[in-house]
């Protein structure tokens, strides 16, 4: 059985580095799958990929009118919510959108080692079961073998599905071709660690999944107007690029290809 992925939506360092610590007093191993402090930040990785479990800061907002946390509940069922608040209990309100609740206050082993009790007794939920095609986990799949060399008769071979209903499955639901969505998470992939720490040219390039430097070099230069050198050179240590690389980096990219998150996903 796999280990649930973890993603934590939290404003405050204190908290993170706080769960961070308590997570590893757990029987388990935990995955976390990312952090977001703010909400522009955490609904572009839900765009990406979709956690098992979401912990996330009752406070954050969605265009300042709708807490994020119901936001996502209502987007995306298939993961659990934990929501984390100041007080010590939730409202009735509340609670019709989390699945389970923390008090930051009271942020301990007992709290954390009670909630994960609770948390793996749950079945992983079913992405999706309007048809057998099941394109959210592919996406999910996609996204953790990123690095690898992924063909579409590799993953039609992992799920079991016929290479030509795959490839036409694919394009109806993602609305683009399985070598263009590859390409646009590894040099969205690539433009963030191009701006952290002091990662080379040939090291983004491989650890987004290219092997040919000359071959990453073109594919980014489509994709960002410039070549990765240069793109590293006017990026790195910026404020603006510090925290998170955004999609809007990849200005070639029309607007609309931005969005991976098919009908069927949400």
């Amino acid at each position: 059985m796999r280990r649930k992925q973890i993603y934590i939506a939290e404003r405050e360092e204190l908290v993170i580095r706080g769960l961070d610590m308590l997570f590893k007093t757990l029987p388990e191993t935990v995955s976390i799958y990312g952090y977001g402090k703010d909400s522009e930040e955490v609904l572009q990785d839900f765009t990406f990929h979709t956690p098992d479990v979401l912990f996330i800061d009752e406070m954050l907002m969605v265009h300042q009118t709708m807490p994020l946390y119901v936001f996502l509940a209502m987007k995306y069922p298939q993961t659990s919510t934990v929501l984390m608040s100041s007080e010590t209990s939730l409202s009735e309100k509340q609670k019709t959108h989390a699945d389970y609740y923390i008090s930051k206050a009271v942020l301990d082993e007992k709290q954390i080692k009670a909630l994960w009790a609770q948390l793996s007794k749950q079945p992983h939920r079913q992405k999706n079961t309007v048809e057998s095609f099941d394109i959210c986990r592919i996406k999910d799949y996609i996204v953790e073998h990123l690095k690898e060399d992924l063909t579409l008769d590799t993953i039609a071979g992992e799920f079991g599905y016929n290479y030509s209903y795959l490839s036409t499955c694919f394009s109806k639901y993602v609305k683009k071709g399985f070598k263009q969505y590859i390409n646009e998470l590894r040099i969205q992939n690539a433009c963030r660690l191009l701006t952290e720490g002091e990662t080379t040219v040939s090291e983004a390039g491989s650890k987004s999944g290219y092997s040919s430097q000359s071959y990453f070099t073109q594919v980014f230069k489509k994709y960002t107007g410039s070549t990765p050198s240069a793109y590293q050179l006017r990026h790195r240590g910026s404020d603006r690029h510090r925290e998170r690389v955004t999609l809007s980096d990849v200005s070639y990219i029309p607007p609309e290809t931005y969005s991976h998150i098919c009908e069927k996903c949400g």
